[in-house]
């Protein structure tokens, strides 16, 4: 297929009335599908509609609006139908008060040249930006037990189901081939303004750079781990750095449940993550920014830093929080720099909050952490959609 041109409008296809309060029309299809159960093409959201690119007149990308009014309007059935191939295939079947129907087989998402979730989940591009974050858009999600409209990174490869609406004139964009799926399902590929090259993983988002002063602090500890002597995204000891949400590897403006990497029938996140994620650049802030010899310590190494060292609650240029001294006296200083929630900053001064590499043992919506006061330090689970700073230890 040469993907430097528009993907020709199919035959059957048609935009189905759901009756819907709008009088929005849906396509009975995704694009780049042959018929109606087919997962089509995936694409990486950008700011062109790519419904509008390839379908030309009359066809776009939903809004989330109207997603929503989908996902409210009509009546949500889990089924199997039968693909161009041959296959059976999961998806739901979406009816409308009228009674007419379309179908969104849970076409999964690709990521790094690979389809993942296939035939479990359903991830559909809409064409609105994210309000708080220009890397992330709104998109369809949803498995077998729910869906709704959430937000996550542009980068990840959807597939497209688009809406039917008179407009004026069509928009014209080229497409480039950068990733390919297994040999059973469709190929993947990316919008030109945001194709990604091998080493991808370290631009999707601004890499924070390595402090020149950066120092792995030998602390006498039992176990030999060296702690860094500032945060991820702090340029000095006493500065507060950035704020993360477990799992993710860049700053956000705004730290809600949606984002998070929680897993469970509660909503469609597009990975689920039970494990420690010590050392794995995809989802440790300290790895993804700093290199592979710096990583997000785990709940013990905090347990040893707790139990092993003197903690004196003091001022470092007028910064308040803890001088961590070490049995050998040399010392480490953890500001405290509070929590983001949502887009407040909240304690600032007052308390520290630091993410451990640790999830909690039977809850996908939890991790540990580190949280102290003036009065107390102490290890507990939290939520991980909250935004709290990272103190990496160094693994060189």
């Amino acid at each position: 297929m040469d993907f430097k041109k528009p993907l020709a409008l199919p035959k059957n296809i048609e935009a189905i009335d759901l009756g819907l309060p709008s009088g929005i029309k849906w396509a009975n299809m995704n694009i780049g599908a042959k018929d109606f159960a087919d997962s089509g093409e995936y694409f990486a959201w950008d700011k062109i509609r790519a419904a509008t690119a390839n379908w030309k007149e009359n066809w776009k990308m939903p809004s989330e609006k109207q997603m929503q009014e989908l996902h409210d309007e009509c009546q949500w059935t889990w089924a199997k139908e039968t693909n161009s191939a041959g296959e059976k295939v999961n998806g739901y079947k979406v009816i409308g008060k009228n009674g007419n129907s379309i179908f969104l087989p849970a076409a999964g998402f690709c990521e790094d040249s690979k389809l993942r979730k296939f035939d479990s989940r359903g991830f559909y591009w809409s064409s609105s930006p994210d309000e708080y974050d220009d890397s992330c858009a709104n998109y369809l999600g949803f498995n077998e037990f729910k869906g709704n409209v959430y937000v996550d990174f542009c980068y990840f490869e959807f597939p497209m189901r688009p809406v039917f609406q008179e407009i004026d004139a069509p928009v014209t964009a080229k497409i480039v081939s950068n990733a390919k799926a297994p040999a059973d399902s469709s190929e993947c590929f990316a919008w030109k303004k945001i194709h990604k090259p091998a080493d991808f993983k370290f631009q999707r988002c601004k890499k924070l750079a390595l402090p020149k002063n950066i120092e792995a602090i030998d602390l006498g500890l039992p176990s030999g781990v060296k702690w860094a002597n500032m945060n991820v995204g702090a340029e000095a000891p006493a500065e507060y750095g950035e704020y993360f949400a477990w799992g993710k590897i860049a700053p956000q403006k705004n730290y809600v449940k949606y984002r998070s990497f929680a897993f469970g029938n509660e909503r469609c996140d597009l990975e689920e993550i039970d494990f420690d994620i010590s050392g794995n650049a995809q989802h440790d802030a300290a790895t993804a920014n700093w290199g592979d010899e710096w990583r997000m310590p785990s709940k013990s190494s905090f347990e040893e830093l707790i139990q092993k060292c003197k903690w004196n609650w003091t001022r470092m240029n007028g910064v308040a929080g803890y001088q961590v001294i070490g049995p050998n006296g040399n010392s480490i200083f953890l500001p405290a720099a509070g929590y983001h929630y949502g887009t407040e900053l909240h304690y600032a001064g007052s308390d520290g909050y630091y993410w451990n590499s640790s999830p909690h043992e039977n809850d996908g919506s939890l991790a540990y952490r580190l949280c102290f006061g003036a009065e107390r330090r102490n290890l507990h689970y939290y939520h991980r959609h909250w935004g709290f700073t990272v103190r990496p230890i160094f693994a060189g």
